[in-house]
């Protein structure tokens, strides 16, 4: 019977652990000059929290997450503040950089920056929206940003699986919050990237194209970039050089 209870003691959290959506939120937003400015990050790490969702910060993450990655989402804060107005929204980005949940824009017309992006930040999680994304996306159905796709031809399907080989090379500079890449030949800023919690994969924006993606180490050893093109979704996969 003192097995029983014991194995049952044991299994618990586990069982728990298995239904859980898992969400890492940055040190530090790209809008941001420093690490939880105004409070933003821990306030929506309590928010997420209030919402049932099980949430790190960048640097708290535990191992069988990094070993992981694609077992959690990354939050994010979309920055569209005016000269009168705080406007923030919360965007859940998958592993390969999809955006699968962009909330309403929460907004405050406070004088005080602290006062207005932390109302403004209250007013995005406001409604019934993160809980049934939560819902869907537990059951396997809020993985994709668009479900209004457009069919695709099995031809299709394959070339878009096969990963192209780009003829750049690229050289990485620091910066706060990652890296710059520029094309070797031209010093043409090409591509910028975002750190997250694994240490060999990066979420990407195409310059000019503004696409968002993920830059990532294959099996091999190879940079890889992976970006979704288009309204049907189309996934496109690109391996390159880069001098780091």
């Amino acid at each position: 019977m003192k097995k029983i209870i014991t194995l049952v003691v044991i299994l618990l959290p586990l069982l728990a652990m298995a239904g859980d959506i898992y969400v890492v939120v940055p040190n530090r937003f790209s809008f941001q000059k420093e690490d939880n400015q105004y409070q933003l990050g821990s306030l929506t790490k309590f928010l997420l929290e209030k919402e049932g969702f099980k949430v790190y910060f960048e640097n708290e993450v535990p191992q069988e997450l990094l070993n992981n990655a694609c077992d959690g989402l990354r939050a994010d804060l979309k920055n569209t503040s005016g000269l009168m107005t705080s406007k923030l929204q919360l965007v859940l980005i998958g592993c390969k950089g999809k955006e699968v949940y962009t909330s309403e824009v929460g907004k405050s017309r406070e004088k005080e920056y602290r006062k207005s992006y932390q109302e403004a930040l209250r007013n995005a999680f406001k409604g019934t929206a993160l809980a049934e994304f939560k819902k869907s996306y537990r059951s396997g159905q809020g993985a994709v940003v668009n479900s209004q796709r457009s069919e695709v031809s099995s031809e299709q399907q394959a070339s878009n699986s096969t990963p192209q080989t780009s003829h750049l090379t690229l050289y990485a500079k620091k910066t706060d919050g990652g890296y710059e890449l520029y094309e070797e030949k031209t010093n043409e800023l090409r591509y910028r990237l975002r750190t997250t919690f694994a240490p060999e994969v990066f979420l990407v924006q195409e310059i000019g194209t503004n696409t968002n993606g993920v830059l990532q180490k294959d099996k091999e050893g190879q940079w890889r970039f992976t970006f979704v093109r288009g309204l049907e979704g189309r996934e496109e996969s690109l391996e390159t050089v880069i001098k780091f």
